[in-house]
């Protein structure tokens, strides 16, 4: 008979493993996932650690039933950046599906998270209907590109204008030139929102990842500057780009040119771009090429650390009162008082609800907040409520955003 276990009432709380559960943990991800054993090796050696683990021990013996990860990241919100928890390797034993335990391990590791000081969690569903009971919210999307030489051939000609201006370098030892790849990330998300701001560390791992997948570094140099960097693997007859970075359009010209010079090795090219990317517009016959792909989900952990640390419009003073619904994490419960004035913020939670205020479940906030959903379209999808010109200064202090994101682990 199937065991329940109510997240609300549960008094079990995770545990971090001891060396035994994580031999148990490399098995249990060695079932779920489908990494190559290299990749595994590597992950458990270098990216692992038991601080960040956390677990359910089954209560009929000593195993592990449930257990995921959170790896520190910092994200880049609103002009702020701000730490954040990005949960992976979610698991669950095969023996113990359907008897509850994740449903009470993960909002205990999320309110764990938050009493730590993250503002923010987010993670790569495999099944969102997982975790949307935990109000995590899809913010960033991609556009899944599958395309022939031929469909990249105009857009590789611009590129030829300039090709003679470059100088094109295979990378044999990425992980020496990482400052240069960080420089050309920095400008190129510059102008972007919801990304990962990476650190040596974060470039050390995605650079190991990349050569554990066969991926070849393109680094593109202008003037005897470096300007943009191809990240991409060779399989079979298939090019596939695993990232790209540039600092101006003749750059993006630069690496499709260089892409279209494959033509005798690769037939197609798989592209999962960010949102902003116009390459959409330079493909003939684009029906059937390029599909909408849901990616990352996002909540939010902390309404304070979140709301008083965000940039702010220079230009607005004013107060708001926002009643947030949060069944998970009690201290994102209740009503706040929002003051902003020059850019800045001042917020406190009361121990009452005025008269005008608006009204939204963490889950919406967390898509205004990341500019995944304006708060008109919330008020017409009946996810807030509220008075108008409060709806309005919400408007204009969070408009919409395209997020863009490359973390994988």
């Amino acid at each position: 008979m199937t065991n329940t276990i109510d997240y609300q009432t549960t008094t079990t709380l995770p545990q971090h493993p001891t060396t035994e559960q994580t031999a148990e943990i490399i098995n249990l991800w060695r079932y779920c996932f489908q990494d190559s054993e290299a990749f595994i090796q590597w992950y458990f050696t270098d990216c692992y650690t038991p601080e960040q683990t956390y677990l359910l021990q089954a209560k009929d013996q000593e195993l592990v039933a449930a257990a995921l990860q959170s790896r520190p990241y910092t994200l880049h919100i609103r002009g702020t950046e701000f730490p954040a928890a990005y949960l992976a390797g979610v698991c669950t034993h095969p023996a113990y599906r359907g008897d509850g335990y994740f449903r009470q391990l993960f909002p205990a590791v999320l309110q764990q998270l938050a009493q730590k000081g993250m503002a923010i969690a987010f993670l790569q569903p495999i099944d969102n209907l997982l975790y949307q009971p935990y109000d995590f919210a899809f913010t960033h999307y991609r556009q899944d590109y599958c395309l022939t030489m031929t469909d990249i051939a105009s857009l590789a000609k611009k590129g030829a204008a300039n090709a003679q201006e470059y100088t094109i370098t295979l990378i044999t030892e990425p992980e020496k030139y990482w400052y240069l790849y960080q420089e050309i990330y920095r400008t190129y998300h510059s102008n972007h929102h919801g990304y990962a701001c990476r650190t040596e560390d974060n470039w050390r791992e995605h650079l190991t990842d990349w050569q554990l997948d066969q991926g070849h570094i393109a680094l593109f140099s202008y003037q005897n500057q470096a300007t943009a960097y191809l990240v991409y693997r060779l399989e079979g007859s298939k090019l596939e780009i695993l990232e790209m970075a540039y600092q101006r359009p003749a750059d993006y010209q630069a690496i499709w040119h260089y892409i279209y010079g494959h033509r005798t090795q690769a037939e197609q090219i798989c592209w999962s771009a960010p949102m902003e990317d116009k390459l959409l517009e330079t493909i003939p016959h684009w029906q059937g090429k390029c599909n909408l792909h849901p990616d990352v989900m996002t909540r939010i952990l902390s309404v304070e650390s979140l709301l008083s640390h965000v940039t702010y419009p220079r230009d607005f003073t004013g107060i708001l009162w926002l009643t947030i619904t949060d069944d998970i994490i009690p201290a994102n419960n209740g009503t706040f008082s929002l003051s902003i004035h020059q850019g800045t913020a001042a917020i406190r939670k009361m121990a009452y609800t005025p008269n005008a205020y608006c009204s939204l479940s963490i889950k919406d906030l967390t898509a205004l907040i990341m500019g995944q959903a304006s708060a008109l379209e919330l008020v017409e999808q009946g996810q807030l409520t509220g008075i108008e010109n409060q709806i309005h200064a919400l408007e204009k202090l969070f408009p919409k955003k395209k997020n863009t994101i490359n973390e994988s682990f």
